[in-house]
């Protein structure tokens, strides 16, 4: 005669207990992959605002604005991209490039100015704090714009 042990119940608690350290483990896991998912989607956010706030600071600055102006016209559309404006650094830089016409048969140079505008952000993340990670990504954007 056989007996049948699923109704046991010592047996049944057992097999519950099992069940829910599993599920302990497996949601441990599925959880930061969420916050992973969720920190590199805001880390793309952050660096796509960052170059686009770049691009037009250098654009501003390379058509005659002052440093200061650019600086805190950064830090505005900043804070109504999300960022904080407190996390982030704007450095500016001229370049010269000097350069021939070969088309018209020329020897006069022309010399450009590119003006850089590059931006600095330290982005907090969430999944590094919880796996012991670093809490902060530095994110970078470089706008460069010829000066008229």
């Amino acid at each position: 005669m056989q007996t049948d042990h699923t109704h046991n119940p010592v047996r049944l608690k057992s097999r519950r207990g099992a069940a829910m350290v599993e599920m302990a483990m497996v949601l441990s896991v599925l959880m930061l992959l969420v916050f992973g998912m969720i920190d590199m989607g805001l880390i793309l956010r952050s660096s796509l605002a960052l170059s686009h706030l770049a691009k037009n600071a250098a654009r501003s600055y390379a058509l005659g604005t002052d440093q200061g102006t650019v600086t805190d016209r950064v830090e505005k559309g900043a804070k109504s991209l999300g960022l904080d404006e407190n996390q982030l650094d704007v450095s500016f830089a001229q370049h010269e490039d000097t350069f021939v016409d070969s088309q018209n048969q020329s020897t006069d140079t022309q010399t450009l100015y590119n003006m850089e505008v590059t931006l600095t952000y330290k982005h907090n993340t969430v999944a590094g704090k919880l796996v012991g990670l670093g809490d902060e990504v530095t994110l970078t954007g470089v706008g460069v714009h010829i000066k008229e």
